[in-house]
């Protein structure tokens, strides 16, 4: 947010330089994040009158002024300016730059062009006048800059304009809509420095605001009502009057105040609006009461489809997820967001309808973001704003109105606000605030500090801790039991626009922000503490990653939101379990309207993704939270399950920057994959097995696996059906694991175990079989490592082959076996021994030993 320090120095006193300030500022929390000074780009150029205007005699594109002007000591003169500009009449004030003035600008914006007299077609023109842009103080190119009429003729434009000024941009969170206003910096400025906070007088009373402390409303001279069908998102809604209003040019303080924070003044009604909107923190906006229809405004959602055309000329389709302020016949304004062209202020309006009112913070948030439309009114409301400040506002800008203006303020206003927000109470215990902060901080201190911030403190045992009288989950944050409130030394009164202070501890961060967090002793933390740390399962899910790296494979992080269509391109049936997913209420775009419900489609969309930029291999895996609901629609929370999922497209080589040149690597295949998954379940102490299953979209018949172990199923792994390759334009075969990790969790027994460098030799044989097809090479070595005993160390599958020379329905596979034994040498009588049980277990699983 933008701060001009001119304005800010109308409310308080600041006793330091800029740089100081933006110091101290931080310091507190009150982020500065840039300070530049403006100055104005020019020099030399000075109000004017225009006195005459006419034609050109021999142009009849250019015009001829007589402009009364004055210098710096000298009297006021009447110089003959040529313009080609139509937009001028007799009384304008203008920006005269009198001969050796100096305009900065150009491509470079730093060319320096120098003004002097210059003749047009035979008439001697005396300096120019000068456009917004010429000056570098708005965008407008097209005409003389038109200036207020209460600028002194002769006054430097500089001054007149109050062009010399520091701006500071602060970073406001989101838990401080009160720091959205100038008033809002300067209530902290003014806690600071010990300044007194100069507020605006009000002399008129809206709603309670002003001058008198009463609230009842008087009859408006106009009927209007105000409809809020739902109060939950517009807790309050302000309506007020501005009749005989004469719409016209801002006057200079007000077009300079507001230029100053980067908002472009635009006509005296609307300039009202943006300046209180800047002052207090409350946006408002202005209707024409003419454009009205049936003098009736009711706040209401969007009906889908609706249409409204913006202040900023764009029609805009609407839908149930936004709240707009309407008539009986259309919709006028997008709530909170901006106001619809068919009612806005314009040259004849007259009669003005001044809206101040509070909106719930979600829907103008989920509007503003869904339609791209983020404005200055919608940045402040999606904080969370007071519901109290509207009257203030709407007093503070009818005040202005009859002031720049000329209005007339009728009394009485519309005001819907059927559960007022009260001040609440918390416990303020000076001991347990220097507890909490490890200070020695005087109670005094204390006191000044949260007097200066506008709370009111309450000392004594009379002081008692009440919540505050809104809404039952107020009372439940913010009030404060029995028991705390027999130990409370006092009581703080919590103003409605500090939200965010809702218990003691942020009643001691408000007191270290203002005494210093620099002055804080360095003290140890008192009470029992523990050492902190990762769980299990993350410390876990960081040693996956380290081998799953260690292997060859490169982490991706994609999103949890997916798209729809991404089911569609799986050729899932319709049954299919993951597409039961969770639809988001108000997603950015189709492409990520439902969490996802297995990893798969993140990891398609990355090997893709390479695909196209010419990076055809992908080895990856994610480690991320799938969300799998009890039910459709949600009634509770889903489960968040944590996910392994593993893609290998491509060869190795190519997959990472460790390529081999003397080798030609081949494609990725189950295979592939089947090692990094037995790899990974070795290291982590997993005994996991792969039990062959009929493959179903969107997996390869036959070349899918079911991984399980100590009964629990872990995951599936298989190659993508060709269909599913096409549909996504995979470049070639890739193969794709998903696994629980919470169920590889309950089965990892990972420890860490030294083993000695074997003292006896060890003997090797190896064993050539004939293995049915239909035979998974697991069981078979299951079965040689039950049948041999402990003394076989190693089994290894060394070779495989299916050809003319074996029978069908088989395939040749030999294996290598290690024995040895750790107290002596082994005898061949006794690994012979060993062979025959394994080949007898073998026979009787059909496999036929080839001698």
């Amino acid at each position: 947010m933008l701060v001009s320090l001119r304005w800010l120095r109308d409310y308080v006193d600041v006793p330091w330089t800029p740089a100081e300030l933006a110091e101290r500022l931080t310091s507190i929390g009150l982020e500065v994040k840039e300070m530049r000074e403006l100055k104005p780009r020019f020099s030399g150029v000075v109000v004017g009158q225009v006195q005459e205007l006419y034609r050109h005699p021999q142009a009849d594109h250019l015009w001829i002024a007589r402009v009364l002007v004055g210098e710096p000591g000298a009297a006021a003169k009447t110089v003959t300016l040529v313009t080609g500009a139509t937009n001028l009449s007799v009384g304008d004030k203008v920006p005269v730059a009198l001969p050796g003035a100096q305009l900065w600008g150009g491509a470079t914006g730093e060319e320096c062009v120098t003004i002097g007299p210059h003749e047009f077609v035979g008439v001697r023109s005396e300096g120019m006048l000068c456009s917004e842009a010429e000056l570098q103080v708005g965008e407008d190119a097209g005409g003389i800059m038109i200036l207020p009429s209460d600028v002194a003729i002769g006054q430097p434009l500089a001054e007149a304009l109050a062009l010399e000024d520091t701006i500071l941009d602060l970073e406001i969170y989101a838990n401080r809509a009160d720091l959205t206003s100038v008033i809002g910096v300067a209530r902290e400025v003014s806690a600071l420095t010990g300044n007194p906070l100069r507020r605006p007088p009000l002399h008129l009373t809206v709603a309670g605001a002003g001058t008198s402390s009463a609230a009842r409303p008087a009859p408006l001279p106009v009927a209007v009502d105000v409809q809020v069908q739902d109060p939950d998102l517009c807790p309050r809604y302000l309506a007020t009057l501005a009749l005989n209003v004469r719409v016209g040019p801002s006057p200079a303080w007000l077009a300079s105040r507001l230029r100053a924070v980067g908002v472009r003044p635009i006509n005296n009604v609307v300039d009202v609006t943006n300046f209180v909107m800047c002052e207090t923190g409350q946006p408002l906006h202005a209707f024409d009461l003419r454009r009205i229809a049936q003098q009736t405004i009711i706040v209401r959602r969007a009906w889908a489809a609706e249409k409204l055309t913006t202040l900023d000329g764009q029609e805009r389709e609407l839908t149930p997820d936004m709240l707009v302020i309407a008539d009986p016949e259309k919709a006028l304004a997008l709530a909170g967001v901006m106001g619809g062209l068919n009612s806005e202020i314009e040259a004849d309006t007259t009669e003005v309808l001044l809206e101040a009112a509070t909106f719930q913070a979600a829907i103008i948030r989920r509007g503003a973001l869904s339609l791209g439309l983020r404005t200055e009114a919608s940045a402040r409301f999606e904080k969370g704003l007071d519901p109290n400040l509207p009257a203030v506002a709407a007093a503070r800008a009818l005040e202005l109105l009859a002031q720049v203006a000329g209005a007339s303020i009728p009394e009485g206003w519309v005001d819907r606000y059927p559960h007022p927000l009260r001040p609440w109470m918390i416990p303020f215990r000076p001991e347990r605030i220097n507890r909490l902060l490890g200070s020695d901080i005087p109670p005094a201190e204390m006191v000044a500090i949260l007097q200066r911030l506008s709370f009111t403190v309450k000392m004594g045992p009379g002081a008692t801790p009440q919540a505050p009288a809104a809404a039952a989950e107020a009372s439940a944050v913010r009030g404060a039991g029995a028991s705390s409130a027999a130990a409370a030394a006092g009581v703080v009164v919590v103003p409605t626009f500090r939200a965010d202070v809702t218990r003691e501890a942020d009643l001691a961060e408000e007191i270290a922000r203002f005494w210093g967090y620099d002055r804080l002793p360095e003290t140890m933390p008192a009470g029992p503490t523990q050492p902190g740390g990762q769980s299990a399962g993350a410390t876990l899910a960081d040693r996956i990653r380290a081998l799953l790296v260690s292997q060859g494979l490169s982490e991706v992080i994609t999103y949890s939101f997916i798209s729809p269509r991404c089911w569609d391109q799986l050729y899932l049936p319709p049954d299919h379990p993951w597409r039961r997913a969770i639809p988001i209420q108000n997603p950015l775009s189709d492409e990520r309207s439902i969490l996802r419900t297995c990893l798969l489609p993140g990891l398609l969309e990355v090997a893709v993704r390479n695909s196209n930029r010419q990076q055809e291999a992908s080895w990856i895996f994610e480690i991320g939270t799938i969300f799998i609901p009890y039910e459709l629609p949600l009634v509770r929370q889903p489960q968040e399950r944590p996910h392994l999922g593993i893609l290998l497209v491509g060869p190795a080589d190519q997959a990472s920057e460790a390529q081999d040149w003397s080798r030609r690597w081949p494609a990725a295949d189950l295979f592939d994959l089947k090692g990094d998954l037995e790899q990974l379940f070795e290291r982590l102490g997993a005994q996991a097995s792969f039990e062959p299953v009929d493959g179903s979209m969107p997996f390869h018949p036959g070349r899918t696996m079911r991984l399980v172990a100590e009964g629990k199923e872990l995951g599936i792994a298989g190659e993508l059906h060709p269909d599913v390759l096409d549909a996504w334009e995979l470049p070639g075969r890739t193969v794709v694991a998903e696994l629980d990790l919470e169920q590889l969790f309950a089965v990892t027994h990972e420890t860490r175990r030294s083993q000695p460098l074997p003292r006896f030799p060890s003997i090797r044989r190896d064993l050539a079989l004939l293995v049915p097809t239909g035979l998974p090479a697991a069981q078979v070595v299951e079965t040689i490592r039950q049948a041999a005993g402990l003394l076989l160390r190693s089994v290894r599958l060394f070779d495989v082959y299916e050809g003319p020379q074996v029978p069908a329905g088989h395939r040749s596979m030999a294996y290598a076996l290690e024995f040895r034994a750790d107290e002596r040498t082994l005898r061949d009588e006794e690994v012979d021994g060993r062979i025959a049980e394994v080949e007898a277990a073998l026979q009787a699983k059909n496999v036929q030993v080839r001698k």
